[in-house]
């Protein structure tokens, strides 16, 4: 019983860490990309939301299925991370549309 808590605790710790590189790489490509999600969102909305995670979802099941890359610049880790990164972007725009309505 120790151990399983041990191991949860050591994953519940690994999870806020990979949460705090999510933050970062956002952080950084919404500079060098300026508010591109947001601006798009307003003009796309939700359409555009499920492109981008469509996409990803795409390129995860690609490289998951060990399918030979031409390009290699993007790992199934990079596309975990961006695929989650677009999910809490766009629950950031639903509050922020939400926001507006009220």
């Amino acid at each position: 019983m120790a151990e399983a808590y041990i191991c949860s605790l050591s994953k519940v710790q690994r999870h806020a860490e990979i949460c705090k590189e999510i933050n970062r790489l956002y952080e950084q490509k919404n500079h060098d990309y300026g508010d591109s999600f947001h601006q798009t969102f307003v003009e796309e909305g939700m359409a555009m939301a499920r492109i981008r995670l469509g996409d990803k979802l795409s390129r995860f099941k690609t490289l998951s299925r060990g399918c030979e890359q031409k390009v290699n610049d993007e790992s199934i880790r990079d596309t975990l991370i961006d695929l989650a990164n677009y999910a809490i972007m766009t629950v950031l725009e639903m509050e922020v549309a939400e926001d507006v309505a009220n």
